[in-house]
């Protein structure tokens, strides 16, 4: 299951899928009880939009549901959007979604949806379309690393790499001007959105090898990028290395690292691995402490709470 907090952190949102069965709820945060079940169906994610009013959803057959998270009323379906619909970005004001989705076996797109009624608004192909997320305060999406699309004209509006290195993973830093990438041969580079721009390279490595997850701190000063078996820190605004954790490496020496979540207060790191272990590292205190969370069920996505010592797990 992957469980999505709303944005006032009132309501914990679980999309679970088993084979064919499962569910979309809503769970209240401070009693831990289920408020409300949207459907009985499986659902692959969930997503809150900014002001946490509505609730998307997806299912591995490419059907897109829109819910009203207080009434529970459903306020449109999208279908045919094929298997590449794995999640969706909210724009920051709340009127569009952005979703993933095949035009046909080989061709992927982008199609920006009305989140009022569903009208589609536009729609941009591209290569290749698996992670979304909207540069903070604008009315732009970066897709999976390696380019900027504009919502408004449907177009590719700045490439970052020609995927000659293969680009794995991305993420924007908190003030929309930076887009960091992690590749196959173990860089993580820094561009410029603006320009498109190389404008660091933090740090190459063969021993640290492929990145495949990567996380900029929310105050923005802090860089993660980690791979298999391993996680390494860099300042942000220098590219200098910070520190590595040396015991992601010994306490998971063949496992892959899925995603990485950095807390609030940009003090603790948390990730997935391929085995499902969840290691946390509060890097911050001194010494630094690392410990492992090896949960009964596989989580598919980690999230922090709004304290400190919360987390959850799906």
């Amino acid at each position: 299951c992957v469980p999505r907090f709303s944005p006032d952190g009132r309501y914990l949102a679980v999309a679970a899928s088993d084979r064919m069965s499962g569910e979309l709820g809503l769970w209240d945060v401070a009693s831990g009880t289920r408020v409300r079940v949207y459907q009985n169906e499986p659902a692959i994610f969930a997503e809150f939009s900014p002001d946490g009013a509505l609730l998307a959803c997806g299912d591995e057959g490419g059907i897109l549901r829109m819910w009203d998270v207080e009434s529970g009323e459903p306020r449109f379906a999208v279908e045919g959007l094929g298997v590449s619909l794995a999640g969706v970005a909210f724009s920051p004001d709340g009127k569009t979604v952005a979703v993933p989705c095949d035009m046909d076996s080989s061709q992927r797109c982008i199609r920006w949806y009305d989140t009022e009624n569903g009208a589609m608004q536009s729609e941009c192909r591209t290569v290749i379309c698996e992670h979304l997320a909207y540069c903070p305060g604008e009315n732009r999406v970066y897709v999976d690393g390696t380019a900027i699309y504009d919502a408004a004209a449907g177009a590719r509006v700045r490439k970052f790499d020609d995927r000659a290195r293969g680009t794995t993973c991305g993420a924007v830093s908190q003030d929309g001007l930076t887009l960091a990438t992690g590749d196959a041969l173990g860089a993580v580079r820094l561009w410029e959105i603006s320009s498109g721009r190389e404008i660091r390279l933090p740090g190459e490595s063969t021993e640290r090898g492929i990145v495949t997850a990567i996380a900029a701190s929310p105050d923005g000063t802090i860089l993660a990028a980690a791979g298999q078996g391993n996680c390494h820190l860099f300042e942000a605004s220098t590219g200098r290395p910070q520190t590595s954790a040396e015991s992601w490496d010994s306490g998971h020496p063949n496992q892959t690292t899925k995603s990485l979540v950095f807390h609030r207060t940009a003090a603790m790191l948390t990730s997935i691995t391929s085995s499902g272990a969840i290691p946390i590292w509060r890097f911050a205190e001194s010494p630094p402490r690392f410990y492992t969370l090896s949960p009964a069920t596989r989580p598919l996505d980690v999230q922090f709470d709004s304290t400190p010592d919360h987390l959850s797990g799906a």
